[in-house]
């Protein structure tokens, strides 16, 4: 005993030892890592910030370009509903005629202009006969007419009039004559026969287009109105207004099938690249914003990023220190106490003290032990068939020595400072014991006993690593159902101890179904399979209580008499099926 008390001491030490290398190891390991992760991603962090930034002012340049497209077109509508207009568009006036028609639409029309504030918009109207109209007839001569018509935004138009805003390189009347400008087209129809009567242009310079954005815009960012067809219509990047740029289209329509942003580069400048399609424009607006200067002033605070992981490295060391100073010292005396419970002396308990799930862990323990020497007592005192059933039943429960290995398999996760192993082993064990001890009843729910399975398993799996995988296919309509307390449990473990001597990985697999009152629960691993089952008597119950399933037999035929069957098929190096199947009504 002295002995042993010696070695646990030195074993104490050195766990503390090692605790303490392992804090000063994270100290150094944690900085480092912390600050890396933090920098590389916390770019990553602050351009998704931006991008969110650049979204609310891509919301107001869409609220005024929607607005304005918005007067435009109610513009070209009340000019739809003119019926003077429809007149000078359709029939053929002497040319004296002409003239005064021009002069009264043109106070007419004016009037509607002012209605909706176009100050900026030169508009101009062609007829099916060929008469044309303008507000502003400053540098308009009749060759004007044809000059629009063989423009290429002309006769894209008229190939393809749901495509409305168009690119031109110079206006077409008035001031912005030499201007290049953004034209609105549309098709007059009249809205009483719904026949076509003239074709309307509002062009707008380029510059005045413009204003709707540039005021939204922020030290970093570039805006771009860019066409269906891939032209820019409009820009803060000058120098691409009225090209071709497949290349932004193609970057265009990817950031909008992803909803995210997109990486790319200009004048050799790395940018992110927004875009949203506006459907009443036919167009998209796109933002672009130098990631250069974000990531400059992003890196500003790297420093002080730095400090702050060092700072939480060693808080977060501190308190592991402490918190596995407190844990290993109760984790031991309750090992301790477990150690003497090994050799059948259920009277020695354990102190309630330590940290919350320790006091749950030793409480659950001093009650179990409490029961166990208990229900040892009573079944002594039954019938021979019952006593050894029930004999078996208790020594397929959690027994001392797998606690003690449970416990032990803890004390390691805890020595190598993984508390959340730790929390969720202890959890798993706690569950375990709750369910094997606190509930008294002999028959259970289905659903109890596989979170008992999945606790059972967890605990195994943290003990042996993963090389042993266990999955559930369980009916839901079977939850419910009650069947004997820890039926499955001596079956799985069996699965686990003995499936897997040759093999270093396998899976087991448990199955439970409902069908026609018959329920179902079968356990299935793929591991070394057994040689041989021989058919005789003798040899199948010597053979069934080696692997711990004659006594579930017998606990079946108890419960349920003849109404449940327990059947085992193996293949050698294939695997093993143990079926249980109960008639439940």
């Amino acid at each position: 005993m002295k002995l042993k008390r010696k070695i646990g001491d030195t074993f104490k030490l050195t766990l503390f030892t090692k605790i303490v290398f392992v804090t000063l190891c994270s100290l150094i390991i944690s900085t480092i890592l912390v600050a890396t992760v933090t920098i590389s991603t916390g770019e990553k962090l602050y351009i998704n910030t931006y991008n969110t930034s650049n979204q609310k002012i891509g919301d107001r340049i869409v609220d005024e370009l929607e607005n304005l497209n918005y007067r435009a077109y109610n513009l070209m509508e009340e000019y739809s509903q003119n019926n003077n207009l429809k007149v000078y568009c359709t029939e053929h006036l002497p040319s004296s005629e002409i003239f005064y028609k021009k002069y009264s639409l043109q106070n007419e029309l004016q009037r509607i202009n002012y209605n909706y504030g176009m100050t900026m918009f030169n508009i101009f109207v062609i007829g099916n006969n060929f008469n044309y109209y303008t507000d502003n007839y400053i540098g308009v001569t009749s060759k004007t007419k044809e000059k629009i018509m063989s423009m290429d935004f002309y006769q894209l138009y008229k190939k393809n009039p749901s495509n409305t805003y168009h690119y031109i390189s110079s206006g077409f009347n008035g001031y912005a004559s030499s201007e290049p400008s953004i034209v609105i087209t549309k098709g007059l129809v009249d809205p009483i026969d719904n026949t076509f009567f003239g074709d309307m242009f509002i062009s707008i310079t380029e510059e005045n287009y413009s204003t709707l954005y540039k005021k939204y815009m922020v030290r970093g960012n570039d805006v771009i109105i860019l066409s269906k067809t891939g032209r820019v219509l409009s820009g803060s990047m000058k120098n691409y207004i009225g090209k071709d740029c497949d290349d932004i289209l193609l970057m265009v329509k990817e950031s909008i099938k992803s909803s995210k942003y997109v990486r790319t580069q200009f004048n050799e400048k790395p940018y992110l690249l927004t875009a949203r399609y506006l459907q009443d424009m036919d167009f998209y607006l796109v933002i672009l914003s130098d990631t250069s200067i974000v990531s400059k002033v992003y890196l500003e605070s790297t420093h002080r990023i730095i400090l702050l992981a060092i700072i939480i490295a060693l808080l977060t060391c501190f308190i592991i220190l402490i918190i596995t100073k407190r844990t290993t010292s109760k984790l031991t005396k309750l090992v301790d106490t477990m150690e003497v419970a090994t050799e059948s002396n259920f009277k020695q308990q354990v102190p309630i003290d330590g940290g919350y799930e320790v006091r749950r862990l030793s409480t659950a323990y001093n009650q179990m032990v409490l029961e166990l020497q208990s229900y040892i007592d009573k079944l002594m005192k039954e019938q021979e068939q019952r006593r050894v059933a029930e004999l078996s039943a208790l020594q397929m429960q959690i027994n001392p020595h797998f606690m003690y290995n449970t416990l032990a398999s803890i004390k390691y996760l805890a020595w190598q400072g993984d508390n959340n192993k730790v929390d969720e082993m202890i959890n798993a064990f706690i569950a375990l014991l709750q369910n094997t001890i606190s509930k008294t009843d002999e028959m259970v729910t289905v659903q109890d006993e596989i979170n008992n399975l999945k606790n059972y398993a967890k605990i195994n799996s943290m003990r042996y690593g993963e090389r042993i995988q266990v999955s559930y296919y369980i009916d839901e309509k079977a939850l419910e159902v009650l069947i004997p307390k820890l039926l499955l449990q001596p079956l799985v473990e069996n699965a686990f101890f003995h499936a897997f001597s040759n093999k270093q990985k396998g899976e087991i697999k448990i199955f439970i179904s409902l069908f026609n009152d018959i329920l179902t629960c079968e356990i299935i691993d793929n591991g070394d399979g057994i040689n041989k089952i021989s058919s005789e008597k003798t040899n199948f119950k010597t053979y069934c209580k080696s692997i711990g399933l004659d006594n579930t037999r017998q606990r079946l035929k108890l419960v349920y008499d003849d109404k449940a069957k327990l059947y085992v098929q193996s293949t050698p190096n294939i695997g093993t099926s143990v079926k249980i199947v109960i008639a439940v009504k």
